[in-house]
């Protein structure tokens, strides 16, 4: 944000093609974090299932959802697997 703020304070606005190079810039590094964080995730859900004994992802089921928290299973309507 603090970025988006500077350029827009330093930054010529008669040259359109200052403005674009550095906001170029700025999204390409979070388009690359934003792809870092979906590999992550993906990465840590695959490790999920192999350790809820599936092969893949797309054999999650129902069965394998469950809530510690009461409200959230009856909100939801998911299995409680806490006690009381």
């Amino acid at each position: 944000m603090y970025i988006v703020a500077a350029l827009y304070h330093f930054t010529r606005f008669d040259d359109p093609a200052a403005l674009r190079a550095p906001l170029r810039a700025v999204c390409e590094a979070g388009a690359e974090r934003l792809a870092r964080f979906f590999g992550a995730s993906v990465e840590l859900m695959q490790v999920l299932a192999r350790a809820c004994g599936h092969d893949s992802l797309s054999e999650f089921g129902e069965d394998d959802l469950t809530s510690w928290k009461k409200e959230m299973a009856e909100l939801s309507g998911v299995r409680f697997a806490g006690v009381g």
